[in-house]
């Protein structure tokens, strides 16, 4: 699928790591991209992202949940965590289209 300008893509980051941060300090700077959802083990108070993140986007502990929830919309799923979680995260994402 390719994005016009003006068209906002809708995106999730799974990982809120080192790489999830930068992710998520560059995504915040683009208009064309919207977080609409954020994925990690570890509880949103203990990532030291409280700032960056409005309380209204919401938070998942698992992919298969954020995945589930029939209320979000995502056009995009960033994969911020260790490499080895790649393949079977990916293709969780692929089989949910």
């Amino acid at each position: 699928m390719i994005y016009k300008s003006g068209v906002v893509i809708q995106c999730a980051i799974v990982g809120m790591g080192f790489m999830g941060k930068k992710y998520l300090k560059e995504l915040l700077k683009n208009a064309e991209v919207k977080l609409v959802a954020f994925c990690d083990l570890k509880p949103p108070v203990s990532l030291d992202i409280k700032e960056a993140i409005p309380e209204q986007i919401p938070y998942y502990e698992r992919l298969d949940e954020m995945l589930s929830d029939n209320h979000l919309q995502i056009d995009l799923v960033i994969l911020a965590t260790p490499n080895g979680c790649h393949v079977d995260q990916a293709l969780q994402v692929l089989e949910k289209k």
